[in-house]
């Protein structure tokens, strides 16, 4: 056997028409297949290239999900956002009603204190001017418990009475007590002139659960008081309010006229 025109040996020359064989006398190979596949392409690539995924995980790129596979489809994300809405508007109204719950109750009760403020001033300030004489007749200071309810009633000087028919005079009459208003238990203010018996009224406090006076002698506290048998005003009286909420409001007045 001879190469490029030189002859070979002879235990050579077999050998490498084993290696050349597979090289030289081999088959010609199969053409690449075509692409995309045609449809109903039997083989093995054509089953091969079926069975490859799109870009959108469907078989041949056409973006169908298989079974198992992660994501949500447009549908199920609408439906999920409309049942969220669905939840946050409940919540949001069953939450604003409980704040105006809330914020009306708690205006009541402001208003409750604040009328329990003013009392204990006007309370107090009465009191404080409270006058009574033996010889003067229009002069008086009597107070009782009834019930859970106490009833107090003195003259003080004050501003005058506007009442024509009435003497110019600062000496007023002032009672406190309890009764029924368009929310329940009231605690009232009730003014007159001690010359001329028309009365006014004012409604001081709302909701109220008690309303206790005490009267201190200078030894005792009692509950009862009559100026016109003690032949003088009381050293000190307390006012004791119960509020629609159960808070007590308290105070202690001292007589300073004698």
């Amino acid at each position: 056997m001879s190469v490029a025109g030189r002859d070979l040996p002879d235990g050579v020359a077999p050998a490498l028409r084993r290696k050349t064989s597979g090289v030289l006398g081999a088959a010609p190979l199969p053409p690449a297949p075509a692409w995309p596949p045609r449809p109903g392409r039997a083989g093995a690539a054509g089953a091969a290239l079926s069975r490859r995924k799109g870009p959108f995980g469907g078989a041949g790129g056409r973006g169908r999900r298989r079974p198992g596979e992660g994501g949500f489809t447009l549908l199920e994300t609408l439906i999920a956002l409309a049942l969220t809405a669905l939840v946050l508007t409940a919540l949001y109204g069953t939450f604003f009603i409980a704040v105006r719950a809330g914020d009306g109750a708690a205006m009541t009760g402001l208003d409750a204190y604040l009328q329990a403020g003013r009392l204990t001033d006007r309370f107090c300030r009465d009191v404080a001017s409270a006058v009574f004489r033996p010889a003067d007749g229009a002069t008086f200071f009597t107070g009782r418990k009834r019930d859970v309810a106490s009833t107090v009633s003195f003259t003080t000087f004050g501003y005058p009475t506007p009442l024509s028919a009435a003497p110019v005079s600062d000496l007023t009459a002032v009672s406190y007590f309890v009764d029924d208003g368009p929310d329940g238990a009231s605690l009232y203010r009730e003014v007159w002139s001690p010359y001329v018996k028309k009365k006014f009224r004012v409604e001081m406090v709302r909701g109220v659960r008690a309303f206790e006076v005490t009267f201190y002698n200078g030894l005792a506290w009692s509950k009862a008081w009559d100026a016109s048998l003690e032949k003088a005003l009381p050293r000190a009286v307390k006012m004791r309010l119960v509020l629609g909420d159960m808070t007590e409001v308290s105070a202690v007045a001292r007589t300073r006229i004698r």
